[in-house]
Order: C-alpha cells, then sequence, then structure tokens
C-alpha cells in the first residue's frame, strides 16, 4: 500500500533536512527509519542530510518534541541546525516566537528572529575536551549534544575534502575511543582584536560524508578553539563568541566557561533557518 507525505525542505547553512509534522499523521518511529534512506536520497527521493519530524509533547515545559533522523535512518542525537529549522517551522505553524522543545531528555529553547536567523540555547554543560591520539592524530573529543571529535589543521588543509576523507573515516569509525562512531571536525582558526574565527569541516555520522554545516560541530569546534587558545595564550582574555565558517554559510558561537569545574555553560547557537520549497512524496 501506498503512502503520501507532505513535507516542508529546509535548510540551515546548507545542512538540509526533510521536515514533517507528524503531530497528526503520527508515523511510528520503525516507519520513519525504514523511509529514510529513500526520503533523503538526492537523486530518488528529496535529498536531504536526515529527517526531522514535529511531534506532540504532554511535557508542560514544551512546546513539542523534534526526532532527528540521520540519511541512513539512525538516530543522530541533537542536531544544532536542525533544531534551528524545527524551531522555525513551529512558528511559521503558529506556535510562538520563543519556543521550549524537547530533544530524548533534553529541553531546548530557540528564539526566533525578524531576519529568518534563530538563537538555539542548549542546556547542558559540555565539559571541557579530552585529548588523545587516533592513527597519529591529535584528537579532542567532547559531547555538546552528540558526540563529536575535534582536529586542528592548518588552512589549507580545508581545501580538500579529498584529502580530508581518509583521516576523518579512521576518527568515525575508531570504536576504541568512540563505541558509539562520532562526527569529525576539522578546524583552522585565527584572533583577531580578540574577535574568534574559526573555518571548519565536518564529517558527519549518519550521513557519511562532509556535509554544508553542523549545528553541534559548530559549538564542539569553537569550544575546543577556546580551550586550545587558552593553553597556548593563557594571559589573554579569551573570547566567548565565535564566528563559524562552514561550507553552507555562517554560525555564530556563544559560551561562558567555568574554571572551576572547567565546563563550558550557556551555551547558544544562531545562524539562518531557511524554507527552501514544500511538497508530497508518494512512498
Amino acid at each position: 500500500m501506498s503512502i503520501t507525505i507532505q513535507f516542508k525542505k529546509m535548510q540551515g547553512a546548507g545542512n538540509d533536512f526533510v521536515i514533517i509534522d507528524n503531530r497528526h499523521t503520527q508515523y511510528s518511529i520503525l516507519d520513519l527509519r525504514k523511509w529514510c534512506p529513500r526520503l533523503c536520497d538526492r537523486r530518488f527521493g528529496i535529498g536531504g542530510d536526515g529527517i526531522i519530524t514535529l511531534e506532540k509533547d504532554a511535557d508542560p515545559k514544551s512546546d513539542f518534541r523534534m526526532i532527528y533522523l540521520n540519511a541512513d535512518g539512525s538516530d543522530a542525537g541533537m542536531c544544532g541546525n536542525g533544531g534551528r529549522c524545527i524551531a522555525r517551522f513551529a512558528h511559521q505553524l503558529g506556535l510562538g516566537t520563543t519556543l521550549s522543545f524537547r530533544v530524548h531528555d533534553e529541553f531546548y529553547q530557540a528564539k526566533i528572529e525578524p531576519d529568518n536567523r534563530v538563537e538555539l540555547l542548549f542546556p547542558m554543560s559540555v565539559k571541557r575536551p579530552d585529548l588523545f591520539n587516533v592513527n597519529n592524530e591529535e584528537v579532542y573529543s567532547l559531547r555538546p549534544g552528540t558526540e563529536h571529535a575535534v582536529c586542528l589543521v592548518d588552512e589549507e588543509d580545508l581545501r580538500s575534502r579529498v584529502d580530508l576523507m581518509p583521516r576523518a573515516k579512521s576518527i568515525r569509525t575508531d570504536t576504541g575511543h568512540f563505541p558509539a562512531g562520532t562526527n569529525v571536525n576539522f578546524v583552522t582558526s585565527k584572533f583577531e582584536n580578540f574577535a574568534a574565527e574559526i573555518q571548519i569541516e565536518t564529517y558527519e555520522r549518519g550521513v557519511e560524508d562532509f556535509t554544508y554545516a553542523c549545528g553541534t560541530g559548530a559549538i564542539a569546534s569553537a569550544i575546543t578553539a577556546h580551550h586550545q587558545s587558552k593553553h597556548l595564550q593563557p594571559e589573554l582574555k579569551h573570547p566567548k563568541r565565535w564566528r563559524v565558517g562552514c561550507a553552507g554559510g555562517e554560525l555564530e558561537v556563544s559560551f561562558s566557561y567555568d574554571a572551576d569545574t572547567k565546563t563550558y555553560n550557556n551555551i547558544s547557537l544562531k545562524g539562518p533557518a531557511e524554507f527552501v520549497f514544500s511538497g508530497e512524496i508518494t512512498l
């Protein structure tokens, strides 16, 4: 039996998603996992880095619940750009301009801004990055909503995804340090008058390729760059707001740092969240 699914296609800095209002249709998680590879296929489906559904939530603290699946149907944990896109979608549905929504057991706050930008506030504290070695590569590990590895590289290294690909796959599949696998970020940074800028390339688990942007990857990379700058130049006042350049655009990350607990708090991700097109597809 065929089924017709109505959807919105959205993107945040080039990180693109198939968005479904599942409050009334109530497709099961098993069906969504099964359909995900077809819907996200860029030749035979809609195309996207993942599927996001907006769900009813009985918790009074939440305006809705977000489910995010990678393009292969696996659970991605939290997706920062996806969270900003689903917040703008909820705003279009009339749910408000300041929104609270749940992903697994965490509650996120979103603020819709007039210029189609969305600020997403993360509820968790993030421990300072751990450092270890993977195949002679220095890798920082941290978890801002989902698993991330960060490698600090020279600027010229970011120019070739072909050269970065084997390095990314080696870290992505290192189950010794990442039992569930990980997303992998390559980062180069510079400092100008204490205004921090970094440029990143992110290889996403579940997509199994580089994407145009990654919100939680931008957070992980900015935190790692802050941590590294504190180590290299401890005498300086280090910025808590970072501009993160991605292949698909620019994101802004801010946070506070507690030196006593060595944790990052009040984490915010801001950037564009735009509608691409609406449609329906029959499976």
